[in-house]
């Protein structure tokens, strides 16, 4: 399932990056998470908050990439793909401090629930 966007990775990571071997694309964990923001206004300061936050994000050890996008099925859904190389790292992002803020900052934006799953080789997982 990763082999692929694994490979890409040697021609696009960022600077400083190396492709990842066999092994450590077996191990990556992809993230899917959906928000619902529902007043135009909300999703304006929704969205740039996520923004910030995706700066910080991107410097932590093991992101490989993190993007957020408004669905085009839907516009008061916030889509957030990720991509980390371990799940340790996954875990980590989540205590990461700058997290505790978006966390605090978005909570009353939301107008449903966080869907997320955690897709690796072997499984999809909801939380």
């Amino acid at each position: 399932m990763h082999g692929r966007a694994a490979e890409d990775r040697g021609d696009h990571a960022r600077e400083g990056r190396r492709p990842l071997k066999q092994e450590e694309r077996e191990q990556q964990h992809d993230l899917c998470h959906r928000h619902h923001a529902d007043e135009a206004g909300e999703q304006d300061d929704f969205i740039k908050g996520h923004k910030a936050c995706t700066v910080e994000t991107r410097k932590e050890k093991g992101c490989i990439s993190y993007d957020g996008n408004v669905s085009v099925n839907d516009p008061n859904l916030y889509v957030v793909v990720e991509r980390w190389e371990s799940r340790e790292d996954l875990n980590a992002h989540a205590r990461a401090p700058h997290m505790k803020v978006w966390r605090e900052y978005s909570a009353n934006m939301k107008t449903g629930p966080t869907v997320i799953e955690i897709i690796s080789d072997a499984k999809v997982e909801k939380l």
